[in-house]
């Protein structure tokens, strides 16, 4: 069984009769998933935790092993409870959000660290971002003075946003531009001053063509890797028959081609990585192209 789904069978139904029984869940699921993560725990570590009483969390531990038997042992010698070999998941298994929850517990209780690189994303300002959501919200344009980098001078652009996109260098603004007559993407930090217009047609999501469209990226072991490696990289991308299946709004299959640095694949090579080959390539190129050829 893997460790992303639960048991079939429902043990957790008896929590659902307590009173107070979410908060005991929560205890509960912090109690596994440190003994599938970390091995082991004792009752001190579930008082550090959640700054219970002795008898509480003697009665949380004889809890889990009602519910789960075959899950925990008692090591006499050590004097903790142990993860066994039979363990079989109340709760579903996260290994991310597991290594950010585990860094923000007490040193006592964290065990590996999990470091991050420092990303220079170009962000967007807490007053824009009102401006945004309020004109979604009311369905009102907004008159932008934008800088492009594409022109010399600013530019007056009268838009309708309707989503906000998060890649890994920048935040954009998905919106309809009315001079263009078509959906773009506005880069936030180039938007000089922007104001309601209600002037203007509002124009919903509803007619982003692009974006309302999914289209399927389908990702397969470059063909420069050694049999080894295509192996390795079928695991690390979690192929199923060799290849791993994306779906991706079309507005947004540039912005993931480039987290994968597969543009350039797309584009000019077939789908087959050059200079930077993280060990995947990309089989439905061909149907790919028309949507990265140009971005605005």
């Amino acid at each position: 069984m893997t460790m992303s789904k639960a048991k079939s069978n429902n043990p957790l139904a008896i929590l659902d009769s307590m009173r107070n029984g979410v908060v005991v869940r929560q205890r509960l699921q912090w109690m596994e998933d440190h003994l599938w993560w970390a091995g082991a725990l004792n009752r001190s570590d579930l008082m550090l935790r959640f700054g219970i009483s002795p008898p509480q969390a003697t009665n949380d531990f004889s809890l889990y092993q009602k519910m789960a038997p075959a899950n925990i042992q008692y090591d006499s010698k050590k004097k903790l409870y142990i993860c066994s070999n039979d363990f079989a998941p109340l709760f579903p298994k996260n290994h991310e959000r597991w290594l950010r929850e585990n860094m923000l517990e007490d040193q006592a209780l964290q065990t590996i660290q999990l470091v991050s690189v420092t990303s220079l994303k170009r962000g967007i300002g807490s007053t824009l971002m009102q401006l945004i959501s309020r004109a979604v919200r009311n369905k009102t344009p907004l008159r932008l003075i934008y800088q492009s980098m594409k022109l010399a001078e600013q530019e007056e652009r009268i838009v309708s946003p309707h989503a906000i996109v998060e890649t890994q260098v920048r935040w954009h603004i998905r919106a309809w531009d009315e001079k263009r007559e078509s959906f773009v993407d506005l880069v936030p930090s180039r938007i000089i001053d922007a104001t309601p217009y209600s002037s203007a047609n509002w124009v919903s999501q509803e007619h982003d063509e692009q974006w309302n469209r999914i289209v399927d990226v389908l990702l397969i072991p470059s063909r420069k890797l050694t049999d080894n490696q295509r192996r390795i990289a079928e695991a690390d991308y979690q192929m199923t028959n060799g290849c791993r299946i994306l779906r991706v709004r079309a507005c947004l299959v540039f912005y993931q081609l480039s987290a994968m640095y597969l543009v350039d694949a797309v584009r000019y090579h077939k789908g087959q990585p050059q200079e930077r080959d993280l060990g995947i390539a990309v089989k439905n190129w061909k149907e790919l192209q028309p949507l990265i050829m140009e971005v605005y």
